[in-house]
């Protein structure tokens, strides 16, 4: 039986290949990619160092051309937890 030999090699190669015309789209298309999280997220993201495979996402980029987050309703998790903070004085 021959045994298969594979070397990886340090070449890199789009798989698919989306033609943009302006920065503000390759941005849309990014966002609608990964599913239109929150503008928060993304920028946090990009911070990390997560959204390294997206060349060209840039932290500039999401802030300039994306849409501002709209209200959902999970928006209630941003809320500041009750009962943190005793009201009684000593």
């Amino acid at each position: 039986m021959e045994t298969l030999n594979y070397v990886a090699s340090n070449t890199e190669y789009m798989a698919n290949i989306i033609p943009t015309s302006s920065r503000e789209e390759l941005a849309m298309y990014y966002y609608q990619t990964l599913y239109s999280p929150p503008k928060s997220t993304l920028l946090k993201a990009n911070k990390n160092q997560q959204l390294r495979s997206f060349p060209g996402l840039t932290y500039k980029l999401i802030v300039k051309y994306l849409p501002p987050s709209t209200a959902t309703d999970k928006g209630y998790m941003v809320q500041t937890r009750q009962g943190v903070r005793s009201t009684k004085s000593n």
